[in-house]
């Protein structure tokens, strides 16, 4: 595979949840995790500011089907790694029982110093997200596609939603990882930049002023990284399985190409004020995929319901979809939005009604994360 960066090359990063494979309570695993996982996938393997946070990232990948490949070959090693030290993996925004006040923070000094920084808000990070990578060569480009991506946030939220439990609590959302999120600085909808100069005086004067020294600082729902070519798409919780996580990644990949092409054309897409879409967002994080998540079209002033906005959205992508070989990915987000099947936080509530029991919930979510991993649930599962 090349490992060379161009336009609409793909990574990802999976964030996981490490649990005890008895109890299926998080349980701070990442260092033994690391030691016992084999070499050549080490470095794919990366710590989060918590112990029970297990990050998977890919290489590189050219197509989205390396992107498939790459996943579920890392995914099966870290499982089999798991389960042969009496843990295992679970896909989701957040975990329905454990609390965040009994997790051991990771060693290092940039974790020592967040901690530092931000107090309770950092430590009460129990949240697991997927990022997806893009790569945009031109800094200008990316900042008018990030600018244009914007409105799609809540339609991202709406379909990964998976994350209705807190600390053994119904919170009444569908994403309470949003919740959680919100109080770290410099994230959110991220504002909207016009040329870059202008995206460089705004980073200037909060490095000056030692707010942000690194782009890891910056934890916006869409950001363009400062170390490498690429857009990162940051709003989606870690769904529950991986054709989930890749419908996500086929929809942010077409959508990148259709707004690059869109602005070779000169037909760019209307930007909206961050309020704006801050309201649909909450309208996602509140309802998810429900009938009653209805967003707001901004362009016509009037209310439509969530799935036949996210359904326009996909038939908006869909072009540059089957051009890029996504197409096939983006099955399960028409089946989510056609209602022929639940997005994570449903499946996970109507686990909870028939069962009355988080530990039920616990033991799904882990059923789910090697679900379509053939290799591991042949042996494991």
């Amino acid at each position: 595979m090349a490992h060379e960066l161009k336009n609409f090359t793909i990574g990802i990063e999976e964030e996981f949840q490490i649990v005890d494979s008895q109890t299926l309570h998080l349980t701070s695993g990442f260092d033994t995790l690391f030691q016992s996982a084999p070499e050549e996938f080490k470095e794919y393997i990366k710590p989060e500011f918590l112990q029970s946070v297990l990050e998977i990232i890919t290489p590189i990948c050219d197509t989205i089907d390396d992107v498939n490949t790459e996943t579920k070959k890392i995914r099966s090693a870290m499982l089999a790694t798991a389960q042969a030290n009496k843990m295992n993996l679970i896909s989701a925004g957040t975990h329905p029982i454990s609390r965040w006040g009994e997790q051991q923070r990771s060693a290092g000094q940039r974790y020592a110093e967040l901690e530092q920084r931000l107090q309770d808000v950092s430590r009460s990070i129990l949240i697991f997200g997927l990022h997806v990578h893009i790569c945009v060569q031109d800094l200008w480009e990316r900042l008018q596609i990030m600018n244009q991506a914007r409105t799609f946030l809540p339609h991202i939220l709406t379909l990964s939603a998976n994350s209705p439990f807190w600390m053994k609590r119904i919170t009444g959302l569908m994403s309470y990882r949003t919740s959680v999120w919100g109080p770290f600085p410099f994230s959110g909808t991220p504002p909207i930049f016009q040329s870059v100069e202008e995206y460089n005086a705004f980073k200037k004067i909060f490095e000056y002023t030692h707010s942000v020294d690194d782009v890891r600082k910056v934890w916006w729902d869409i950001r363009p990284h400062t170390h490498f070519p690429t857009i990162e798409f940051r709003i989606a919780d870690m769904p529950s399985t991986h054709e989930d996580t890749m419908a996500i990644t086929a929809f942010w990949l077409a959508l990148v190409k259709t707004l690059h092409n869109r602005i070779a054309e000169d037909r760019p897409l209307p930007i909206y004020r961050s309020e704006y879409i801050n309201e649909n967002k909450w309208r996602a994080a509140r309802y998810g995929l429900s009938p009653e998540c209805r967003f707001i079209d901004f362009e016509h002033y009037k209310e439509i319901a969530a799935t036949d906005a996210v359904k326009a959205a996909l038939d908006f992508v869909a072009p540059a979809a089957e051009q890029l070989g996504a197409a096939k990915y983006l099955k399960r987000a028409y089946q989510l939005v056609n209602r022929r099947a639940k997005n994570g936080a449903e499946i996970q509530l109507d686990r909870f009604y028939k069962t009355g029991s988080f530990d039920a919930v616990t033991k799904l979510l882990k059923d789910q994360t090697c679900k379509g991993i053939p290799a591991y649930q042949a042996i494991m599962c």
